[in-house]
């Protein structure tokens, strides 16, 4: 007996509905806390995938928090201006933040 059936599948009542919603909730709630030390949620995300060595471009950050490329472009553009980092190159993204 499948769980969902075409005749009772409600959209607002689903799991995959529910989970987004309890993630969006839970974002909302963090927000204020990470507004408190200077960062967002996103901006924490990616500094944690960083550490933990998940991704180390910007593609693959990318990949990691479910972004298009150019919103993580400006997201590392934004942590330089903040730190001050000016340097481009063909270096990954924690080869950069280890060195600067």
């Amino acid at each position: 007996m499948p769980f969902y059936s075409a005749d009772s599948f409600v959209p607002d009542t689903s799991l995959g509905f529910l989970s987004k919603r309890v993630f969006q909730s839970s974002v909302l709630a963090l927000e204020p806390i990470f507004a408190a030390e200077g960062t967002t949620y996103i901006q924490w995300s990616a500094m944690v995938l960083l550490w933990r060595g998940y991704a180390d471009t910007c593609v693959a950050l990318a990949r990691e928090l479910c972004h298009d490329t150019g919103a993580t472009t400006r997201l590392i553009e934004r942590w330089k201006a903040v730190a001050g980092w000016n340097e481009r190159g063909a270096r990954t993204i924690a080869e950069s933040s280890s060195s600067d």
